[in-house]
């Protein structure tokens, strides 16, 4: 039996280093609509977990036949242009099986942020809390086997948090991967996607960015941005 669910948190008042912003400009674009998830590990994380978490987010962006694209934010040069893109910072140990590294988990499994008023390409993953999450409620596995669950937690986190940033709202879905609250078997358990209505229209989003040549152009920098916002 799993547990009641765990609420995802979306919006805290909080200051924080941002390790990218994004500035936008017009480009000619004729490409297929796109979305580039830039990852950046705060520590240490497997392999493994963030290969099946690349599997299953595809999987769950499959319906809407967007291209994904994915980059580590330490690989990005100034200058580089994308159709939509999403900064995801995974913060804590993202290795299956160091649940005791890394700081204590929070209550909370993920949140994207508003900056001044606005739904922002920010996200933060927690993944010390989704680690904590998997060792309250997985059975004995092997490393594989946990590596693999904490994989498909994340990716399930991460669609969720892109919902937020690709829409631009602060609202949640009745239903799926959009809901505000996810539990474990959500996270961990078979198959969950976005609804028929969801999907829509993250590809009618994505589709307008490519349609309108609106491209965002990634600058690296360290510097304090004042988030406000609400849960």
């Amino acid at each position: 039996m799993w547990p009641g669910p765990t609420t995802v948190p979306r919006f805290a008042r909080v200051t924080f280093l941002v390790a990218a912003i994004l500035y936008a400009q017009r480009a000619q674009c004729n490409d297929a609509p796109s979305v580039t998830l830039a990852l950046q590990f705060d520590h240490r994380f497997s392999v493994a977990s963030l290969k099946e978490m690349k599997r299953e987010f595809e999987r769950i962006m499959l319906p809407a036949k967007v291209r994904i694209e994915w980059r580590m934010t330490d690989d990005l040069t100034g200058g580089e242009s994308f159709q939509e893109v999403v900064v995801a910072r995974f913060k804590g140990n993202c290795e299956a099986g160091q649940t005791g590294a890394a700081g204590a988990a929070l209550p909370h499994l993920g949140m994207t942020h508003v900056i001044s008023g606005d739904v922002s390409p920010f996200a933060e993953l927690e993944c010390n809390s989704i680690r904590a999450l998997l060792a309250r409620n997985a059975a004995p596995e092997t490393t594989f086997q946990l590596q693999r669950m904490l994989g498909l937690a994340m990716a399930r986190v991460l669609a969720h948090e892109l919902y937020h940033s690709v829409l631009g709202t602060p609202r949640h879905g009745a239903r799926g991967i959009a809901k505000a609250s996810l539990t474990p078997s959500d996270l961990f358990g078979g198959p969950i996607g976005f609804e028929p209505d969801q999907i829509e229209r993250i590809e009618e989003a994505l589709t307008s960015a490519a349609d309108s040549h609106s491209r965002s152009t990634v600058t690296l920098s360290l510097l304090p941005v004042k988030v406000r916002g609400t849960w």
